[in-house]
């Protein structure tokens, strides 16, 4: 019988689905490389996990936490482009992420550049902002002194809001009404994916 319940076993099975020699050309990388991501997946990028998911007509969340459906919800997937690298190939998606309301054109990906949200949102992980949510309570994308950040922000009663991060070693800040002008909030983030173990 088939044993599917890690992450490194289902990329390998789907590697073997549609064969080595698919993978390292979508991969651009050696078959040597190939062979050791089937036998620790765990520094495939989600990036990777998501051409793998294309090419394999398979549920990137399937892959990703062994819950859903094995075949992509009618192989749909949405590109989204990035926030700053307007060069860049977009990031792709299944659409069965989003509700069905989402307005795909508001959205924008872009990499956890730092570790303010560790264990929620990795550095180097994928998230997806909605640029039309920049009120309200959540984890935003803010642009603080021309840097991009992720951070949780709560509204409080007197119009401020307190802007904090998971990692201790980050100072949350509350900003009173007045004074919401010194940060851009982006957006609000509705979708994020992390590189597996």
């Amino acid at each position: 019988m088939l044993n599917l319940d890690t992450y490194t076993q289902r990329i390998a099975h789907v590697i073997d689905a549609v064969g080595i020699d698919v993978v390292t050309d979508v991969f651009n990388t050696s078959q040597s490389q190939v062979y050791r991501i089937k036998k620790d997946a765990s520094t495939l990028s989600f990036n990777r996990v998501v051409e793998l998911a294309k090419v394999a007509g398979i549920n990137t969340q399937w892959i990703s936490t062994g819950l859903g459906d094995v075949e992509s919800i009618g192989n749909y997937s949405v590109e989204i482009p990035h926030l700053f690298e307007t060069d860049a190939a977009p990031f792709i998606l299944d659409r069965y992420f989003f509700h069905a309301e989402q307005n795909m054109d508001t959205l924008f990906s872009q990499a956890v550049l730092d570790d303010a949200m560790e264990n929620l949102m990795c550095s180097g992980s994928m998230v997806v902002i909605d640029k039309s949510i920049i009120t309200g309570n959540g984890i935003f994308g803010l642009m603080v002194g021309g840097v991009f950040t992720l951070r949780n922000i709560k509204a409080q009663v007197d119009g401020s809001i307190k802007i904090s991060a998971l990692k201790a070693n980050y100072d949350d800040m509350t900003l009173p009404k007045e004074s919401l002008n010194l940060v851009d909030i982006v957006g609000r983030v509705i979708w994020s994916g992390q590189n597996h173990g």
